[in-house]
């Protein structure tokens, strides 16, 4: 996977034994990584993908951890940029906001 041109990143929370965790997982087209963590936080990425991506573009949201994470190159998340957006939307009224979508 490290070896990948492109790696796509997320995490979602979960409950285990009634505890909140985080499900932090990295693809391409072949792999899927899958790691569970009881914190949502760089920690993880050390953890369990301290060498990171050098050789990968990486694709992730907002999360300020997938920031940190070592790789060749990065890529916020289109789907995620719109997102984020719609909100920015809904609390400011100006008209480059309205356009910006199509940008994307």
């Amino acid at each position: 996977m490290r070896l990948s041109d492109c790696v796509g990143a997320d995490e979602t929370s979960c409950k285990v034994n009634g505890k909140k965790n985080w499900i932090w997982t990295y693809q391409t087209n072949c792999l899927t990584i899958i790691v569970n963590a009881v914190i949502r936080s760089y920690q993880t990425v050390v953890d369990n993908l301290e060498q990171g991506f050098s050789q990968s573009i990486l694709v992730y949201d907002y999360l300020s951890a997938q920031f940190k994470t070592p790789a060749k190159s990065q890529q916020i998340c289109i789907a995620h940029s719109l997102r984020e957006l719609k909100f920015f939307i809904q609390k400011r009224n100006s008209n480059w906001i309205y356009k910006f979508p199509k940008i994307l």
